[in-house]
């Protein structure tokens, strides 16, 4: 990948000023000031991690309509004492079940965001001591979003109200069908709303027009929190309920498994949302996540955000990948030891499966993306087979775009329909181009970094022709192939420090929207040549050297650089990030190589 070095000239006066008033390096201050937190005020707000800073649920736009719809519901189950009876059901069954009698089902989608956004909201009606059902369609089965099989379902089982989780944006038909059968739909989603917005009974997006809502980046289980808080304090003058109402802070760990599995960015609401979350992550009793934590080897630990991306997330994803995600909202709801533990045993051996079957279908991508020059030379990559497994076509669209840095596009195809899964780059708006081609397509959804679509199998070269046509037409500076590496400052080697190290630490959680500092040391030597480490030699390791002071440089998956340079000669400017590499009771600060360059003249 070649990458755009974008990096400040200098330290503005302003984050002089700001560094002064909060007492921190300059360096620091300058990060602060690159994110666009510029003065003594908006830094406190960033420091001050209190869910006191948490925006009123109420400014959400049909947030007082759902919510006493529910409670009209909720006021009726009471009264009637009408609980749904319990079913028993394989725990591997395909078909998620609905318990009979039930008035309020929730639908979730089948990602970490759709199933901890789901789990969140039954629990929170447990917490209250009502009981409500919930489903989860089947990826392969039933596809994203509502569908009409489904909601006739809930329907004949009794259920008057459906609350969606993470979908129901785009599911007009099967809305106007639910509205048929006497079923209101209370609409929770995140993702962009289409032109034709389907007549739910309410709808909680903070992304629709004349929504007053002050932060638009809430994932699904975001706006599903934004939901029971309202509902919590619209209960809290209920006789019935002022006892049970629970303290939902302890609840935030499903929230911050969504959003961070959903790549949600981690500033404002967000921000807090995985801070706390993290912290109630760390200390759950929750069976369903002590398991969880256990099989993934990080129950007795801080979790990070990392931990959840790469350890937790994956094996909440892979069920709702392969299989069915209803054993995940299984697993989360858990209150038995033993039960959670085979459940995430389960998760887990689908997870390895899911890994098989992910390397096998980036294998077979690369060998097209080779067989066809002229891909190369393409504004966009899309890629067809009748070998792959819909459920696991995004992972590796995710590789690929990174591999490449071009929008990336995958379609399964089984039967007369393919399923297609893209991801994008930065500055190109993947929902919009879909958009386009969109009377190609039985179905779309997504936004403007990650989307999806059904389309049928004798539309999809037309499809490919048309869409690379539009981001041609998008598409009109050629430097957007570049990838961006944007460097917060630029830093002398000796001013890394582990005093350094623990301001660097005051800006976590750091993830998507909030990234770790990436700075740039310029004009360095190598006092000896690097080596590779690893078990395939993928690593490079190497001192670098600027004056007399002296860092050790990891470079995680860049060993094939080693051939590229002349290390004794020449000098290199190195953007990297900065840890702490922890062994045998030693902590030492190491440089986690970005990317690195011959020094400009």
């Amino acid at each position: 990948m070649n990458y755009n070095w974008i990096y400040p000239k200098g330290i503005p006066d302003q984050s002089i000023l700001l560094a002064t008033q909060l007492k921190v390096s300059p360096i620091l201050a300058q990060i602060l000031f690159n994110r666009g937190i510029k003065d003594y005020s908006s830094a406190q707000s960033f420091f001050n991690h209190s869910l006191k800073e948490l925006h009123n649920p109420f400014l959400m736009k049909d947030m007082e309509k759902a919510v006493d719809k529910i409670i009209v519901i909720v006021k009726d189950i009471v009264r009637s004492n009408k609980y749904p009876n319990e079913i028993l059901s394989d725990e591997h069954s395909e078909k998620p079940l609905i318990d009979a009698g039930s008035l309020i089902t929730v639908y979730g989608d089948y990602d970490v965001d759709g199933t901890t956004g789901t789990a969140l909201i039954v629990t929170f009606f447990r917490d209250i001591g009502i009981k409500i059902s919930y489903y989860i369609p089947g990826r392969k089965s039933e596809g994203y979003g509502l569908n009409l099989d489904a909601v006739r379902q809930i329907a004949s089982s009794g259920s008057r109200l459906i609350i969606t989780v993470d979908c129901g944006i785009s599911a007009y038909d099967e809305i106007v069908e639910a509205k048929k059968l006497g079923v209101d739909v209370v609409i929770t989603d995140h993702h962009q709303v289409p032109a034709a917005v389907p007549p739910a009974f309410a709808i909680l997006n903070p992304n629709q027009d004349k929504c007053p809502y002050p932060y638009k980046d809430l994932c699904g289980a975001g706006v599903a929190f934004k939901l029971i808080t309202a509902l919590r304090t619209k209960l809290r003058g209920n006789d019935y309920f002022k006892n049970k109402l629970p303290n939902l802070k302890r609840h935030l760990d499903f929230v911050a498994l969504g959003t961070i599995a959903d790549m949600a960015p981690i500033t404002g609401e967000n921000r807090h949302f995985v801070d706390y979350g993290l912290k109630e992550l760390t200390l759950t009793n929750k069976p369903g996540l002590e398991a969880l934590k256990k099989i993934a080897g990080c129950q007795n630990k801080n979790i990070s955000v990392s931990d959840v991306g790469f350890l937790l997330g994956p094996r909440l994803n892979a069920a709702g990948r392969l299989e069915t995600a209803e054993n995940v909202v299984k697993l989360l709801l858990s209150e038995d030891a033993d039960v959670a533990e085979k459940i995430a045993t389960y998760l887990n051996q689908t997870n390895l499966d899911r890994r098989k079957i992910q390397a096998e279908i980036f294998r077979e991508a690369e060998e097209l993306i080779k067989n066809n020059p002229g891909l190369r030379e393409s504004y966009t990559i899309v890629l067809v087979s009748e070998n792959w497994h819909q459920g696991v076509i995004g992972v590796v669209a995710s590789k690929l775009m990174n591999k490449y840095y071009k929008p990336i596009i995958l379609i399964a195809i089984e039967g007369s329909m393919g399923k297609a899964s893209g991801r994008s780059i930065e500055g190109f708006n993947l929902y919009k181009n879909i958009t386009k081609c969109s009377d190609l397509l039985v179905k779309y959804g997504g936004h403007a970094m990650a989307a999806g679509f059904s389309i049928e199998k004798t539309a999809i070269d037309n499809f490919i022709k048309f869409f690379e046509e539009e981001s041609h037409k998008s598409i009109t500076d050629p430097k957007i192939f570049n990838a961006p590496l944007k460097i917060d400052a630029l830093v002398p080697l000796d001013g890394i420090s582990h005093k350094f190290y623990n301001e660097l630490e005051m800006l976590e959680p750091c993830g998507i929207g909030n990234p770790k500092p990436v700075l740039m040391a310029k004009n360095v030597s190598l006092p000896i040549s690097p080596t590779l480490v690893g078990k395939k030699g993928e690593h490079i390791k190497f001192k670098v050297k600027d004056g007399k002071n002296v860092k050790e440089v990891i470079g995680f998956n860049k060993g094939n650089l080693i051939s590229k340079f002349d290390f004794v000669k020449d000098r290199f400017d190195i953007a990297f990030s900065v840890s702490l590499n922890k062994w045998n009771n030693t902590e030492k600060i190491q440089l986690n190589l970005k990317d690195f360059r011959l020094t400009l003249g």
